[in-house]
């Protein structure tokens, strides 16, 4: 027998579910060993003269993995570019400071940069694998 079709919505769920937990689990081993930015393999920053890391990629074997800073978007900036169950799920204070995110490239399309500074960038997958093929440590992404 076949599975149904909502039998294989939430078996995809279940391992992307899986997928970004052992992402997560594998960026807090980097943060706590005090290895997250030395190990690595491309940043990107903003042109701010403090230069916040927006993202951080890392080469592993599982894949690309990749970690976003958390920011905060002004109250009009953040009303214009989110919705309420948006800000709900993906927010620490269910408004406008949103949560950092870790997961692997093949999860996603392309992956927002953004902080305080800059308000989202959106940087492609092609572009992600072209700054590692090219060995750029760190990217500065502009306005």
């Amino acid at each position: 027998m076949t599975k149904s079709f909502d039998e294989e919505i939430r078996s995809a769920a279940r391992h992307l579910d899986e997928r970004t937990a052992r992402a997560e689990q594998a960026y807090a081993v980097l943060e706590k060993e005090g290895q997250a930015l030395k190990r690595a393999d491309v940043q990107y920053r903003c042109p701010n003269r403090r230069g916040c890391i927006l993202a951080t990629v890392y080469r592993t074997s599982e894949g690309v993995l990749i970690h976003t800073n958390p920011y905060k978007f002004s109250p009009s900036v953040n009303t214009q570019s989110s919705n309420e169950s948006g800000r709900a799920r993906s927010t620490v204070d269910g408004d406008r400071h949103w949560k950092a995110r870790t997961f692997f490239l093949d999860q996603g399309m392309n992956i927002q940069v953004t902080c305080d500074h800059l308000t989202a960038r959106v940087r492609t997958n092609k572009q992600i694998e072209q700054d590692l093929k090219a060995r750029k440590k760190v990217v500065i992404i502009h306005g």
